[in-house]
């Protein structure tokens, strides 16, 4: 008997030891420290050769020098002179370049794609694709105004009205949009409303669960702001790794008393 509990014991030890591991290796890690756009997208910005020419001509440009002055910004963005706007490219311009102003300009082109490009019968004749990959419009739709919402938040001089405006638009478009979600959490804390942040968190969670990087990325932000809300659903990863060692040892136990 002594020599089964040193077993059972060692093996216990050796279990829990190795949860961290285990979590980490389910992806459960929230150990992401950046709130910026690139935190929740892939770090890729897939162009072909011409649109990667267009899109840094545009972005070595100044403001001034790719919009129409005193034209609405829906529709001031010189696409007759630098082409039609390419959703990679805008990733890029706001992700890396950090350039929201003109993001925000050349957003509304990408915008205008959405429709005419996706869809079962897309009316634009070029054979362009669908902005973001998905075929779906109300999905392109969401993930431009996502990222407007987050240009306007960003830009040097923010407009956290507009950019609430434009989250609450891309999540009417499109409910699981789960950047948008960890974005709507991350303006609630730039505007220190503690309790609707968690309420947005939690509700990302349930949403796009525990390994979405939407979710690391806005629960480490909120701890980093706050403290751990500790809710079950942010950390899919760890609960399962958990689950999964109280499974063995249940049978240690079992095994023992037999």
């Amino acid at each position: 008997v002594p020599v089964t509990m040193g077993f059972f014991a060692v093996a216990v030890v050796a279990l829990l030891s190795h949860l961290p591991a285990a979590a980490a290796a389910a992806g459960g890690s929230s150990s992401s420290s950046s709130s910026s756009a690139s935190s929740m997208a892939s770090p890729a910005y897939t162009m072909d050769a011409a649109a990667n020419t267009k899109c840094s001509e545009v972005m070595s440009k100044t403001y001034a020098q790719v919009t129409v002055s005193g034209a609405p910004v829906e529709s001031n963005f010189k696409n007759d002179q630098f082409g039609h706007a390419n959703y990679q490219c805008l990733r890029k311009m706001i992700e890396k370049n950090k350039q929201y102003e003109m993001a925000i300009s050349y957003a509304w082109c990408v915008y205008t794609h959405c429709e005419t490009r996706c869809g079962a019968n897309p009316s634009d004749a070029s054979g362009e694709p669908c902005p973001v990959g998905s075929d779906d419009v109300q999905k392109c739709q969401s993930s431009v105004k996502n990222y407007l919402g987050f240009a306007y938040r960003k830009k040097p001089t923010p407009d956290l009205v507009k950019a609430r405006e434009y989250y609450d638009q891309a999540l009417e478009k499109w409910p699981e949009n789960c950047g948008a979600m960890g974005y709507k959490a991350e303006l609630e804390m730039q505007e220190s409303k503690q309790e609707a942040a968690k309420t947005q968190l939690l509700s990302l969670c349930k949403t796009c669960g525990g390994d979405d990087q939407a979710t690391k990325t806005t629960l480490a932000a909120y701890t980093a702001a706050y403290e751990d809300p500790m809710y079950p659903e942010c950390s899919a990863a760890v609960g399962r790794a958990v689950s999964v060692a109280l499974s063995v040892i249940v049978l240690i136990v079992s095994a023992y008393l037999v």
